[in-house]
């Protein structure tokens, strides 16, 4: 274990010193545990990639700061922790959501905090314009948007539904969502 936390040590230093493969090789580990460390904190998989981008960034922006090459890990989460606390206190500065604005339905979602970024962003939008990024997706997505987000049926059924895989269930969802952010932020809205 010495030897290991040795080797380890010995990277940090090469990445100090600016050695490119030692960064790629530390950045590559640092995204790792820094995802797992996101994801124990129950961040949803695009919150996840930008905290972990975010203390990524600070941590290489200021690597040259770090005077103990050992102690590298308990530095790079007391960053992560400072990244969550600003993303929280981001968070409280943004404007509220009136729930007279939301449309019908919408309230109860709301009130037990599983709304998402693509729903706020419905509320905000007026409907012609939703209904001209909707025209936008592709048959296939409309139907896995609407069964997946609104109906909120899981993986399992929606593969069933497909008929195909959970694996390719949970990738259509995917890329219907991406288009369908891809789509607000054409727009100029803020999606979480």
């Amino acid at each position: 274990m010495k030897k290991r936390t040795e080797k380890f040590t010995r990277l940090v230093k090469a990445a100090q010193g600016g050695c490119c493969s030692s960064v790629d090789e530390l950045a590559r580990v640092s995204l790792k545990q820094l995802d797992r460390y996101f994801y124990h904190k129950g961040y949803s998989a695009n919150l996840r990639d930008d905290l972990v981008q975010e203390t990524v960034m600070n941590a290489f922006k200021n690597l040259g700061q770090l005077e103990n090459p050992a102690s590298y890990w308990s530095w790079v989460y007391r960053i992560a922790a400072n990244v969550r606390h600003s993303y929280h206190r981001r968070q409280h500065t943004r404007p509220q959501v009136i729930l007279s604005d939301l449309p019908d339905g919408m309230h109860s979602e709301f009130e037990s905090h599983q709304i998402s970024g693509e729903h706020l962003a419905v509320a905000r939008e007026d409907n012609q314009g939703v209904k001209q990024m909707i025209a936008g997706l592709k048959e296939n997505q409309l139907k896995i948007i609407s069964k997946h987000l609104m109906d909120t049926i899981d993986y399992e059924a929606l593969s069933k539904e497909l008929d195909c895989s959970r694996g390719a269930a949970r990738m259509m969802v995917h890329r219907a969502r991406k288009k369908l952010k891809d789509m607000f932020l054409k727009k100029g809205f803020t999606v979480a």
